[in-house]
Formats: structure tokens, sequence, C-alpha cells
């Protein structure tokens, strides 16, 4: 991978399965991932440039500087509270 071209992005879905019955009788179970890619959604780096070099942004993230935008072009008040 040091000398070849970047692959594609791509997104994966995951369903779970059921794996077994513990020794109290709990149902064990795990994700597995379903084999066909999809593109992948846009992310807030590549929605938001300024988040650039921001490492490990999760929906979270993404969710409250989507809010702190909406309130600042709406010129509304935007305190850390």
């Amino acid at each position: 991978m040091k000398v070849t071209e970047e692959p594609d992005k791509s997104a994966y879905d995951l369903r779970p399965i059921e794996l077994y019955y513990d020794d109290d009788q709990e149902l064990i179970s795990s994700l597995v991932i379903i084999d066909t890619p999809r593109a992948s959604q846009e992310s807030g780096i590549d929605k938001y440039p300024e988040l650039k070099g921001i490492p490990n942004l999760t929906t979270n993230h993404n969710a409250l500087w989507e809010c702190i935008r909406n309130r600042i072009q709406q010129v509304c008040e935007c305190t850390k509270s």
C-alpha cells in the first residue's frame, strides 16, 4: 500500500447475529460485516473544512458543530454554556 493510490472510500453495513447462549442462558451476539460496499456518507470534515486536522470526529461532534454554525448564521448568541 505504500506505493499505490489510496482506494476509493467505501462504507459497509453491519448486521447482528446470534452466536450462542452462555452458562446463564443469556444470548451472546455480535455484528458481522455485510460484504457489499456502498458509498460513504459525507463526513463533517468533508462538509466543514474548518474541522480539518481534528482527529476522531464523531457524529456527535458533527451535530454539535452544525448547531453552532446554525446559531452563528442566524446571528444568535453562541456561548460555551
